[in-house]
C-alpha cells in the first residue's frame, strides 16, 4: 500500500482542508496522526466507511 502524508498546515480539523471536503482517502487513516475531525468527516460524507475505534464509544 502506498503511503501518503498530507500536511494540514494550520488547520486543526480535517474538514477544514479542501482535500477532505468530500470524505477521507480510501485505505487506512492513522487516527493518532490526524488530530481532530477524521471520524466526523467519515461519518458525514457520501462514501461508506468502516470506523474502528477500540478505545472509545462512538454512540451512547
Amino acid at each position: 500500500m502506498k503511503q501518503e502524508i498530507i500536511n494540514g498546515g494550520n488547520a486543526r480539523y480535517l474538514g477544514e482542508l479542501e482535500r477532505f471536503k468530500d470524505g477521507i482517502p480510501f485505505g487506512i487513516v492513522n487516527k493518532t496522526k490526524t488530530d481532530v475531525g477524521g471520524t466526523y468527516v467519515a461519518a458525514n460524507c457520501s462514501s461508506n466507511y468502516i470506523i474502528v475505534c477500540p478505545f472509545k464509544d462512538l454512540v451512547d
